[in-house]
């Protein structure tokens, strides 16, 4: 069984290389500093797309292990933000914290400013798509690319299987693209992130 989003195949990304390189195409783009963010926070926590997009400031500004509920399934989940809090700091500098960790440029029916849609990031995948040349990304990029370097680092299967909601540990090796090749580059772990 072949895991693809929206009719093609979406891959983790699995050297810093790939990494480093998606992060200054985004430099490139237009809302760079959110984009980043959004990326960066999407890489160290494997949360969803559409999970990210409705974080409030106040979400991850008081704990560097703040405990979230997933849209999908209702449940509590605790982020490991430790890593990131030099870019949480910047990134949030003058922000209330009852804004929207990733605002939209658009306001909703209202008339105050909404969040950004996955639909948006989606997007910002198709341009980034274009701007590196690469046909394999999408908005679980970010959460494939956690796993896949969770896994790496811990061996803990039935951890991320949990962490990402599935019960099948074939499944979930399937999903973050673990390969024969992988196995081999996990013995001589060095990622330098």
């Amino acid at each position: 069984m072949i895991v693809t989003t929206g009719g093609y195949l979406v891959r983790p990304l699995k050297s810093t290389k790939e990494i480093n390189e998606l992060l200054a195409a985004i430099e490139t783009m237009t809302f760079a500093k959110r984009n980043q963010f959004l990326f960066i926070l999407g890489l160290n926590t494997g949360l969803q797309a559409s999970d990210l997009v409705r974080l409030h400031v106040s979400d991850i500004i008081y704990s560097a292990s703040p405990i979230i509920f997933e849209e999908t399934t209702n449940r509590p989940r605790q982020l490991h933000l430790e890593g990131i809090q030099d870019q949480i700091k910047v990134y949030t500098q003058g922000m209330a914290p009852h804004y929207w960790l990733f605002p939209s440029r658009k306001k909703n029916k209202a008339g105050y400013v909404d969040h950004l849609k996955v639909r948006a990031v989606y997007q910002m995948f198709q341009v980034l798509s274009r701007l590196t040349g690469r046909d394999d990304l999408g908005t679980q990029t970010m959460r494939k690319t956690y796993g896949y370097f969770y896994y790496l680092r811990t061996k803990d299967l039935t951890d991320l299987q949990r962490q990402f909601n599935q019960s099948m540990p074939n499944y979930t090796l399937q999903y973050i693209d673990w390969q024969a090749e992988d196995e081999a580059r996990s013995k001589s772990l060095d990622l330098g992130i």
